[in-house]
């Protein structure tokens, strides 16, 4: 019909159909088609096929009746916004989105220092000697990765838990006072519990529910996670307040905590030695005294060359 309108070859009643055809953006598009199969017919030689539609389009818009120009433009116009919607939809659904990437704080303490922070959501926490914690600045979720020791005053949110991931194990606490040993060259990972409660697991797999007075150990060896009764559990909190606490400990877990808080390498002349254990406390430690109140308790001797200490002596079974 668009063919017979352009060739004047349509009647009364079809030229009002064919205006009306032309009128929407399916006549615009099969106008666009007929121009490209016959241009020759309609432009000259040197006009192009967009030239010769333009030039049609505009003979056709002044035959048009005004009602249907005005609805033509308007249905132009919100076509062409559903194209931009469309596109904008498209756009955005097709384009990934990029996640944000989060920006960390991190604080690592030296050899015979101890350090305090106060983190964004107010909790509080004390680093030990050869320690880092490490957060996301934003805190949203509050969990930090520790290496090291530290003790953690941890303000109450019970929307979101507070977790300390320490390798494989995962220490989760709502608002408690409690403490993570967690050193790299530690064969224990360690948390014990002042107030509140706090859940301790390893890969997801086994956990253990901790309430005051109790600590859980996991055995790095065995990858066996287990929790008893502490009878004095403050000694945990013992060296934010400058003190050193032995608990049983061997010679061998003395010698890696007299490096971190002093700085000296502590080597045996007999391997056994590092089998014996005691149990004392130093407040506000010189090295001088633990030395010789260690080597007395064990009946051993100790010899110092700067930063190196050597004990000799029988040892234990």
């Amino acid at each position: 019909m668009i063919q017979r309108y352009l060739r004047d070859e349509c009647t009364g009643p079809e030229r009002e159909e064919a205006l009306r055809l032309l009128a929407t953006p399916e006549g615009e598009a099969l106008l666009r088609e007929v121009i490209a199969e016959e241009s020759w017919e309609f432009a000259e030689d040197k006009d192009d096929k967009e030239e010769a539609y333009q030039r049609i389009w505009s003979r056709l818009r002044s035959g048009m009746p005004r009602r249907l120009t005005t609805w033509y433009r308007y249905g132009a116009v919100a076509s062409l916004l559903l194209l931009v919607g469309a596109g904008a939809y498209w756009f955005t659904r097709s384009v990934p989105q990029v996640a944000e990437i989060p920006v960390y704080a991190e604080y690592s303490v030296p050899t015979g220092k101890t350090a305090r922070l106060t983190l964004p959501d107010g909790s509080r926490v004390w680093l030990n000697a050869h320690s880092r914690l490490k957060y996301p600045k934003s805190f949203r979720d509050r969990n930090v990765e520790l290496e090291g020791e530290a003790y953690f005053e941890v303000h109450r949110d019970p929307a979101h838990p507070f977790v300390i991931r320490s390798g494989s194990v995962q220490t989760k606490v709502l608002g408690t006072s409690f403490n993570v040993r967690a050193y790299a060259d530690e064969p224990e990972v360690e948390v014990a519990v002042l107030t509140g409660k706090v859940n301790v697991s390893h890969d997801e797999k086994t956990a253990v529910n901790l309430t005051p007075k109790q600590r859980a150990v996991f055995d790095k060896s065995s990858q066996k996670l287990m929790s008893e009764v502490v009878p004095d559990v403050s000694i945990y909190r013992s060296w934010t307040e400058d003190n050193l606490v032995l608990n049983n400990a061997s010679l061998a877990e003395i010698g890696r905590m007299l490096h971190r808080r002093f700085g000296i390498d502590l080597t045996f002349s007999n391997e056994k030695l590092k089998n014996c254990r005691l149990t004392t406390r130093f407040d506000h430690p010189r090295l001088e005294k633990v030395l010789a109140v260690v080597s007395a308790y064990v009946g051993a001797r100790y010899r110092q060359d700067g930063n190196s200490v050597t004990l000799t002596g029988k040892g234990c079974n």
